[in-house]
C-alpha cells in the first residue's frame, strides 16, 4: 500500500472522529479528495495551508476509501 497523505485541521478531525465518516469539502465540490505523497506534502502545506493553524496530517488506508483518490501534481520539494 503506498503512503497517501491528506492535510486537514485538528478541529475537523475531532468532528470526524465523533461522526465516524470523513467527507472533505473537495469531495463534494470537486468529486475527489486532495492527497499528497511524502515528497509532496510539505510543498502542498506551504502553498495552501501556510496561514491555517492546528493542521494534522492523515495517512490514508487506500483499501478503505470508496471515492477516487487523486494525487496533487507538480508540487515537488
Amino acid at each position: 500500500m503506498p503512503t497517501i497523505l491528506h492535510i486537514t485541521t485538528a478541529s475537523t478531525w475531532k468532528t470526524v472522529q465523533q461522526q465516524g465518516i470523513y467527507e472533505p469539502e473537495s469531495l463534494t465540490t470537486e468529486g475527489f479528495i486532495h492527497t499528497s505523497t511524502i515528497d509532496q506534502v510539505l510543498t502542498v502545506a506551504e502553498k495552501f495551508f501556510s496561514d491555517v493553524p492546528d493542521l494534522v496530517l492523515l495517512v490514508i488506508n487506500t483499501e478503505r476509501v470508496k471515492p477516487e483518490i487523486r494525487y496533487e501534481q507538480g508540487y515537488r520539494r
